[in-house]
């Protein structure tokens, strides 16, 4: 009896040795890990043409070229400029701005207007300098006269410039994102 224990019980101990075997040949295991980057949209803004301090008078044209840049390598993005033009605030249809037909205007509000440019800025590998938003600023002959010009000193005209990623949006979502960020 005592040696069928002893066969039992090492039968017994085999068994559980050949499916401890068994499971370590059957095991495996993976893994995966994923890196992710994130897109960036990086732009700025520029007047080559723009001489500091220009005097206006009417009939004057002056140089004004508010040109956006978007960045090397930034993601396919729409881009805004918000024009707040002061001067007009001053007296009536003093300057007139001689709006790019490459901007198309989506919201004006007083003396401040937004503008979207015409395309998706689609992702490069270098720097993509758009269409000037405007090109010269033109002083009225018969608004601005001898006796309101002086409404004009101090008087400014300010450019700023917005981008939005273009991927999973839509153009009128990005479009009332961009008034929000110029509090429109």
């Amino acid at each position: 009896m005592k040696k069928r224990l002893i066969v039992i019980a090492s039968m017994a101990l085999i068994g559980v040795m050949a499916i401890g075997a068994t499971i370590a040949w059957l095991t495996a295991s993976a893994s995966v890990t994923n890196t992710f980057t994130v897109g960036n949209i990086a732009i700025s803004i520029s007047e080559p043409k723009w001489v500091q301090n220009s005097k206006l008078y009417p009939g004057a044209e002056i140089d004004k070229d508010p040109t956006i840049t978007v960045a090397a390598n930034s993601e396919d993005c729409y881009v805004y400029a918000m024009v707040d033009n002061q001067l007009n605030a001053a007296v009536e249809n003093a300057v007139t701005l001689n709006i790019h037909a490459d901007w198309t205007s989506i919201f004006t509000n007083g003396t401040k207007t937004v503008y979207r440019y015409k395309a998706v800025a689609a992702q490069s590998d270098g720097d993509q300098p758009l269409t000037p938003v405007f090109t010269s600023v033109s002083v009225g002959k018969t608004t601005v006269t001898e006796d309101n010009i002086a409404f004009l000193i101090g008087g400014k005209i300010e450019v700023k410039a917005y981008a939005h990623q273009s991927k999973a949006t839509t153009q009128s979502d990005v479009d009332a994102a961009a008034l929000a960020h110029f509090g429109m």
